[in-house]
């Protein structure tokens, strides 16, 4: 596509040329080079330029932050270097911590490979045309080393919307789809990610119309009842999620382990211990988690400072939200909101 050529040749160019690249690599949203002298790389004009979101140097790499076209715009620059192997990636620090949500959320996988941890079961994205995660299930992603790129989409549905439609969805959820079901899925999930890339102003009316018959298909094809008899994991589960809703509901106070194990009446060994093997992850990151939720709500629906957003939702201070939300998301709460807005 000729604007990706011509944004392929512009960062060639203001990284030094093609003479000062050493390697590059691509992961979900940037292209990651080794350059021989980052000192001559236009690093102003890069951060200036349309369809590139900010530069960031880290770990002896000069990394082009691009989005969701990070894959065709690596494909072009390897064109441009005249190199036609362009398998090479680097999913090292992308994977998913275990966590949990209210939403239904919807995986499309798309390349590469990535393993799905699920309430106990692990499940292979290449197994899969669509995979659906229930309301509080307990998950995570993990990226497989050794294989290209892994790229996907991800979209969550509101419960209480689903509730507002089916009012009785407390007592039940969704399996699985396969054959034609996955195939209306995910031609439907590619219509919305299409209008959403395509159209800022009035998509959302016909994203809205979208997710109705997305609805549609999930309610009429894949909903069953829910069944009660509980297994252990199961009860385990229970137990974490009365931690979880209690964090969730006071993730604006100041939580630790201290008052968790206190309301829980438990000593706080026995708590972070048992949060880890069941959860996957520590108190304090899962409390993280939720804090960086809202405070995503917050940078996508508000025009509210970075500053604001981050006292509003309870981090320590600015810098403090600023260091969590790169390492879970290795972008700062600015470049999140300037790639998706």
């Amino acid at each position: 596509m000729e604007k990706y050529t011509n944004l392929a040749k512009d960062i060639v160019t203001n990284v030094g040329g093609k003479e000062n690249i050493v390697s590059l690599k691509h992961c979900i949203t940037r292209l990651r080079f080794k350059l021989k002298d980052e000192s001559i790389a236009n690093d102003d004009i890069l951060n200036n330029m349309d369809g590139v979101v900010t530069v960031m140097k880290a770990g002896g790499q000069y990394q082009v932050v691009i989005g969701n076209h990070v894959t065709q715009v690596f494909d072009e620059v390897n064109q441009v270097l005249g190199i036609t192997d362009t398998t090479d990636s680097d999913n090292s620090e992308e994977n998913v911590e275990k966590h949990w949500h209210n939403s239904i959320e919807i995986l499309v996988p798309i390349l590469g490979k990535v393993e799905i941890w699920d309430n106990g079961h692990m499940i292979r994205s290449q197994n899969v045309d669509v995979y659906i995660i229930n309301s509080k299930n307990i998950h995570g992603i993990s990226f497989v080393s050794g294989y290209e790129v892994y790229k996907g989409y991800g979209i969550q549905i509101n419960y209480d919307y689903i509730k507002s439609i089916f009012p009785l969805i407390d007592h039940y959820e969704f399996v699985q789809p396969d054959g034609e079901v996955s195939r209306e899925i995910v031609r439907t999930i590619y219509r919305i990610v299409d209008i959403y890339d395509d159209d800022k102003e009035y998509g959302h009316i016909a994203i809205k119309g979208l997710t109705d018959i997305l609805m549609y298909i999930l309610l009429k094809k894949l909903l069953v009842r829910k069944k009660y008899v509980l297994q252990e994991n199961e009860i385990n589960n229970n137990k974490i999620v009365k931690i979880v809703n209690y964090i969730d509901q006071h993730y604006k106070e100041n939580l630790s382990i201290q008052v968790l194990a206190d309301h829980f009446y438990v000593s706080q060994s026995y708590l972070s211990r048992y949060f880890k093997q069941n959860f996957g992850t520590t108190i304090k990151k899962y409390i993280d988690s939720v804090r960086l939720e809202k405070a995503i709500n917050d940078i996508l629906h508000t025009n509210l400072s970075m500053t604001d957003i981050a006292y509003n939702n309870s981090f320590a201070n600015p810098k403090s939200f600023n260091r969590i939300f790169k390492r879970i998301y290795k972008m700062t709460p600015h470049e999140y909101r300037k790639l998706l807005k």
